[in-house]
């Protein structure tokens, strides 16, 4: 724990699978130290535990993970996180290391797009498609433009809804008001 705070209560809240067998070891002194043990039966990719660690110290530090695991190459691999300002919420931290080529196959995947849509765009059929478009929009331009006269039963109807619409607006106007709001 940061300054060697002590622990109060570890509990394992979560494993990723029971076979893990993933557990805190339960020892006073060195929980005093601010240090706590764990231990597991098998870990595999993917697999891992959520600790619940009470500690008296500070929260202006973060804990650290260390130690050695048999057989392993590059020991424990911890994931770092940073607290935000308000210091209420955990945000993941991306190393440059891994931001670099981040950004570079970003780059390459966006400029391997364009050239695409610009290669298929030069095929002969993408070109006679165009053509087309161009020809069908040219003719539908065209069909807008054209008028229909007016059938007599348009204007009846045009004229009936006039007339409703206009008794209703003269209804809405000339309302008599029965006192105050509801006629009470």
């Amino acid at each position: 724990m940061p300054d060697g705070a002590a622990i109060l209560s570890v509990r394992v809240k979560k494993t990723a699978r029971p076979i893990c067998d993933f557990e805190a070891v339960d020892n006073q002194e060195d929980y005093k130290s601010g240090t706590c043990h764990v231990t597991w039966r098998i870990l595999e990719p993917g697999d891992g535990a959520v600790l619940q660690i009470i500690y008296a110290g500070s929260a202006r530090q973060d804990p650290k993970l260390a130690g050695a695991v048999e057989g392993q190459r590059d020991g424990i691999v911890v994931e770092q996180y940073n607290l935000n300002y308000r210091r209420t919420a955990i945000e993941d931290f991306v190393p440059m290391s891994r931001l670099r080529p981040i950004i570079v196959f970003l780059l390459i995947s966006f400029l391997l797009f364009f050239l695409a849509i610009r290669t298929h765009a030069n095929t002969p059929a993408a070109k006679e498609l165009a053509k087309a478009k161009a020809a069908a929009a040219k003719h539908l331009a065209e069909l807008q433009k054209r008028t229909v006269p007016a059938s007599p039963l348009f204007w009846l109807l045009f004229a009936g809804a006039g007339v409703c619409f206009a008794i209703a607006v003269v209804l809405l106007i000339s309302g008599a008001r029965v006192g105050p709001p509801f006629g009470w």
